[in-house]
């Protein structure tokens, strides 16, 4: 099956995985730069008109699909911020997000599935944010945000693939044989898990026929 993964420098994983498996599913990328859910607050940003012109670029069939790939960037830094600096609640912030970022998603009228954030990594702040949440406080807001976002996709008929629960310890930090010396990204071997889930989902819409 081809899928096109569209996202931030995480969704680079995807292509480093097909160059080693070229014989299984056929990963093309189509970067859209440093974003984030919360980069989608407003259909009228900059970023969701670039998302946009990205997405009518891609010209797929009934048998290819359209992944979208975000990095922890919501998660690491964003909803902290927000949930210390303007004391609001996290849960009513990761749900305003996904809501605003599901209007976005609503709007791409082809196959797609979402790609889950992935656990709490080692990097640590960089930009001189206020407010910058401990390892564990990251680790649960990116379980609290994978939540909301699963329901949010199940109650819209979108695919959404876990890849968060194969690579996490019992803290919820990733796992150290999947981590990359940058600190920040994860390395592609672990795309094999998501792979998998894509195996299934084209045998079962024929997208694997010849």
């Amino acid at each position: 099956m081809r899928v096109h993964v569209v996202g931030d420098s995480h969704a680079a994983k995807f292509l480093w995985w097909y160059y080693e498996h070229p014989e299984g599913n056929e990963y093309v990328l189509h970067g859209l730069g440093g974003i984030s859910a919360y980069s989608f607050a407003s259909n009228d940003t900059v970023i969701a008109r670039d998302a946009r012109e990205v997405f009518s670029q891609i010209h797929t069939t009934d048998k290819e699909l359209i992944l979208m790939v975000l990095g922890d960037g919501d998660c690491r830094v964003h909803l902290y911020e927000h949930h210390r600096r303007d004391n609001v609640s996290l849960e009513s912030l990761i749900n305003d997000t996904i809501r605003r970022y599901g209007a976005f998603i609503s709007t791409v009228d082809k196959p797609i599935a979402i790609l889950d954030v992935p656990p709490a990594q080692r990097i640590e702040e960089q930009y001189d944010f206020e407010y910058y949440g401990s390892r564990d406080e990251r680790a649960q807001i990116a379980v609290m945000f994978n939540s909301a976002l699963k329901k949010w996709c199940n109650e819209h008929g979108i695919l959404f693939i876990e890849l968060h629960p194969h690579i996490s310890d019992s803290r919820g930090w990733l796992k150290d044989e999947y981590a990359h010396p940058d600190g920040a990204h994860i390395l592609h071997s672990a795309v094999q898990f998501v792979d998998e889930v894509i195996s299934d989902y084209a045998l079962r819409i024929g997208g694997n026929d010849e």
